[in-house]
């Protein structure tokens, strides 16, 4: 696990596409590697925030996949142990409203029950919205 990790960490900033970064972050969040590669979960996050999350932007409605890359997006924060999620935070704080902006615009069946599933279960665990 700490092999690939360390390697997919060396190309994260040449990922174009959403997926390319929700897809191994899920995979660490089900592992619960939260700290394989040196940061990879953090780079991928950092990634998909950069420059007002435009790599995240590029799942929008109408773009194949959208849903199911936000709800494992969103999943797979919500999995993070709280020392991690800390760490995360600058870009979680970017990346979840972007994400619930983008949400808002979709509808069926871009967002099938378990994408809304996924993200109704992270933001209840993250107390998402609640202050």
């Amino acid at each position: 696990m700490q092999a690939c990790a360390a390697a997919l960490l060396k190309r994260v900033a040449g990922l174009d596409h959403p997926g390319s970064c929700v897809i191994p972050l899920w995979a660490l969040a089900k592992a619960g590697q939260w700290q394989a590669g040196d940061g990879l979960a953090a780079a991928l996050l950092a990634r998909l925030a950069a420059d007002g999350c435009t790599l995240l932007r590029l799942a929008s409605a109408g773009s194949r996949g959208a849903g199911q890359t936000h709800g494992n997006l969103w999943w797979s924060i919500s999995e993070a142990p709280a020392e991690v999620a800390a760490q995360l935070q600058p870009s979680t704080a970017a990346l979840l409203p972007a994400s619930a902006e983008l949400l808002g615009a979709m509808g069926h069946p871009e967002l099938k029950p378990q994408e809304w599933a996924n993200v109704l279960l992270a933001a209840a665990r993250l107390r998402y919205g609640q202050a």
